[in-house]
């Protein structure tokens, strides 16, 4: 297996030859990637040419990993750094996959994640480190100016679902997307100060 960073992001584009079977071994997986992680859920999704989906991504807490694999035909394959403590916040970075060079790419939590079908149809499997979580999913829109994707697709063309019609700019879900870190923040803190006896009866004044 072999792998490598891009100059400007942390996904990892990852090569397979026939041989190798260590998509489905987890702790090979990460160890590996020299990542912490596991998958814990397996999702396929089946879609036709000039379909887009996306930009999706869950919110704090259940943020999701991500690696991705197309099973058939190809895809255009787009993520967007949305961690805000990373060099490269805001980034956008695209891939094409397809059945032939067998690549895949791996996401880290905190980025979104979106694709558009090349092919007359596409049949693509993705392994997920945290369970779907229907009231923390959320997206970003396609075509935000500031972004600037470079989708490879017509915008006439292009076949939007009515939910994906709904999702907001970046600038909006990063608004949101503090909110939530500093309250799981502030949580972790208040729970260390009830459990850590170096917090007990800590003055605040001062």
């Amino acid at each position: 297996m072999d792998s490598a960073n891009n100059n400007n992001f942390n996904w990892t584009n990852i090569g397979f030859n026939k041989n190798v079977c260590s998509f489905y071994n987890t702790v090979l997986f990460f160890n590996k990637l020299g990542i912490n992680g596991e998958f814990v859920q397996d999702n396929l999704v089946y879609s036709k040419i000039n379909v887009l989906r996306g930009l999706h991504f869950q919110k704090p807490p259940r943020e999701q990993a991500k690696l991705i694999k197309v099973n058939n035909g190809k895809i255009q394959d787009v993520v967007v750094d949305l961690r805000v403590d990373s060099k490269t916040f805001g980034l956008v970075e695209t891939f094409e996959l397809d059945d032939i060079k067998k690549h895949q790419v791996f996401m880290p939590r905190g980025v979104a994640h979106g694709f558009i079908v090349l092919s007359d149809d596409a049949i693509f499997s993705y392994k997920v480190d945290n369970y779907y979580a229907p009231n923390h999913e959320s997206g970003l829109k396609f075509d935000d100016n500031s972004l600037d994707i470079d989708w490879i697709v017509d915008a006439k063309d292009i076949k939007l679902s009515i939910k994906d019609k709904s999702n907001d700019n970046i600038i909006a879900e990063i608004d949101q997307f503090l909110y939530l870190l500093l309250i799981i923040n502030n949580e972790k803190i208040n729970k260390k100060k009830t459990t850590d006896p170096i917090y007990a009866g800590a003055s605040t004044n001062g």
